[in-house]
């Protein structure tokens, strides 16, 4: 039973995601534009159009191949866009009725302006927002962050939203690089234009940014660019997709050939794209989590020889790392897609200490190698422990080799 709540610990530790969405809305005069960056590891983006019908709203969508919508516009000029968070209570709502379906996706169909929005929302039971936050803005000059209780107004000329909840985060503590560049931006005067919201969203996007939009919400235009390559834009007209009936695009395919995206989704595959290397380190895994449980029984069978309780302490300490790495990869399946930070600034310690797991693991594994050999001709030792060291050597061998072909191998990578 203790084993397990380690465990169910670590898990729980490594749940807290790494989100990094950013949206943005600009309402001047008769410009109204709202951006977008789409930050994940997943590169099968889709785009795909619904016409209205009985009285709806017609309205383009974006998101993945699961067609479950993270962004769009209808045709009244109404926009959406989803950030995900970490977990916040929602309880104003629990006593309002369960809406079973896509609180978003019925917005686009029945609403036109933000107020309509929001008492739309009010209606129903938000506690499944615990984890999520919505931007709204409409052709008429108005935007709302939706935190689940709370309801966040624009006020001014623009409004900027991350993974963090403004309501409850003191403006001195701020500490998101992305939302205070853009604000930074957002403060000097600025042309209310595509190109200079282009560069906003440029000038916050991340590494595994897979598309930007900026909307033209007054005109009903969507300009779009994949995986921050910001020299190919498409221009999507929602009237004229709407006209060619209900159809979706790989968003991928709209664009020339993108090298770095190719290289890194397509030709090098990762834990978030290779089903077998998925199956490799989750077998790793549960060879890891055995030797914890097993391997201690040759302690208390070897007692007495330094070499031999060094050697499976050694291989403990490995196992244990490893095993902790392998949730952090599973919890965080960006980090095989984009290597290491450039710095640690405001990267909480505990994560500074997950960074230099895999450099610390090449020297435990190099001194279980060295006692491993020590004790490989003993007599003393049984086959069976013989034969699970070898394999706790020769499995960190390869995971070791995974680290380094995806650029964790700290603080190599910092020199």
């Amino acid at each position: 039973m203790k084993s397990l709540r380690i465990l169910l610990l670590i898990f729980i530790v490594f749940s807290y995601p790494v989100f990094s969405c950013t949206g943005v809305y600009i309402a001047r005069g008769d410009t109204i534009l709202a951006g977008n960056n789409e930050d994940w590891t997943d590169p099968d983006t889709r785009i795909w159009f619904e016409p209205g019908k009985k009285g709806k709203y017609g309205a383009v969508y974006f998101g993945f191949d699961n067609f479950y919508p993270q962004g769009g516009m209808n045709e009244a000029g109404l926009f959406f866009d989803g950030f995900a968070t970490s977990r916040f209570p929602v309880n104003k709502s629990a006593d309002k009725p369960r809406f079973y379906g896509n609180l978003t996706s019925l917005a686009l169909r029945e609403c036109s302006t933000v107020e309509e929005v929001i008492e739309q929302f009010y209606q129903w039971d938000l506690t499944d927002m615990e984890r999520a936050m919505l931007m709204f803005g409409d052709a008429f000059g108005n935007s709302v962050i939706i935190e689940g209780d709370e309801y966040i107004l624009k006020t001014g000329e623009y409004q900027v939203t991350t993974n963090f909840y403004q309501s409850v985060t003191d403006s001195a503590n701020i500490s998101c690089r992305r939302y205070k560049k853009a604000m930074e931006m957002l403060g000097q005067p600025f042309p209310a234009t595509v190109e200079f919201l282009r560069d906003v969203m440029d000038s916050v996007h991340q590494e595994f940014t897979q598309y930007t939009n900026v909307y033209d919400l007054k005109n009903k235009v969507v300009y779009l660019w994949h995986f921050h390559d910001y020299k190919n834009v498409v221009k999507i007209d929602l009237k004229e997709e709407l006209a060619k009936g209900k159809h979706s695009y790989n968003l991928p395919d709209l664009f020339p050939r993108n090298e770095e995206f190719y290289n890194r989704f397509i030709r090098k595959k990762t834990p978030s794209n290779s089903n077998f290397v998925k199956l490799i380190l989750g077998v790793s895994g549960i060879f890891y989590l055995l030797t914890l449980i097993l391997l201690p029984r040759g302690i208390k069978n070897l007692r007495g020889d330094i070499v031999s309780m060094r050697t499976i302490i050694a291989a403990l300490i490995c196992s244990a790392f490893h095993l902790i790495y392998l949730l952090a990869i599973a919890a965080f399946p960006e980090v095989p897609d984009i290597g290491l930070p450039q710095s640690f600034a405001g990267i909480p310690f505990w994560q500074v200490g997950l960074i230099f797991i895999p450099f610390v693991l090449i020297f435990v594994t190099i001194y279980l190698l060295w006692h491993f050999i020590k004790i490989f001709k003993k007599e003393s030792w049984p086959d069976k422990y013989r034969n699970h060291i070898l394999l706790v050597v020769i499995s960190s061998i390869i995971l070791i080799g995974f680290y380094a072909y995806w650029g964790l191998i700290a603080p190599f990578n910092f020199l």
